[in-house]
């Protein structure tokens, strides 16, 4: 796990293991699907690709328990707008 999410840079990330559980889960739902239907696979492969950002756990922790920022349902209308509205404005990469 990466040292900014308190690794020690000495495996994959939790992120890396869903990553790998969601393909692990496709691949055997198309070998099963397969098989339903009478067909016989002698390999099967899958790949998944994710716009997951596994620095984005850190922002969570350092929000809960750093900043200490109430949670998200916790919060009222009002505090969403302008807790998070603005973080959202400037986010770069929005449509």
């Amino acid at each position: 796990m990466p040292e900014v999410m308190g690794g020690g840079e000495a495996g994959p990330s939790s992120g890396f293991h869903a990553r790998a559980g969601l393909e692990s889960c496709i691949a055997i739902g198309n070998k099963m699907t397969a098989v339903r239907e009478g067909h016989v696979l002698d390999r099967v492969e899958a790949r998944v690709e994710t716009d997951f950002d596994d620095a984005a756990l850190f922002g969570l922790a350092l929000c809960r328990y750093i900043v200490k920022a109430p949670p998200a349902v916790d919060m009222t209308t009002d505090e969403i707008i302008h807790g998070i509205g603005p973080v959202v404005e400037d986010y770069p990469w929005r449509a």
